[in-house]
């Protein structure tokens, strides 16, 4: 299995220096979290299958998205980091 947990972003100027530079990240990334913030509680965004660059961008953007607006609240990674969870009520 692979190890999701090296992709979870640390600094997040490098996810606004990314978003600044490159088009398709910030295309996809802007998708992704609108996915995100319809994904209905008790549902999961799971990792597996996704190849790179976007498997990067994904994970990305879920803990972007995850300290915004105070989603901290409903959502995190599995223990594993193989998925961002909208937890129950």
């Amino acid at each position: 299995m692979p190890d999701y947990k090296q992709y979870i972003l640390e600094n997040e100027q490098l996810y606004r220096d990314l978003w600044d530079s490159n088009e398709a990240f910030r295309q996809y990334s802007d998708a992704v979290y609108r996915y995100l913030d319809r994904m209905p509680r008790g549902h999961e965004l799971r990792f597996e299958g996704y190849p790179m660059p976007q498997l990067q961008w994904i994970i990305w953007t879920c803990c972007i998205h995850m300290y915004s607006h105070g989603n901290q609240a409903e959502y995190c990674f599995k223990d594993d980091y193989t998925a961002y969870i909208h937890e129950k009520e």
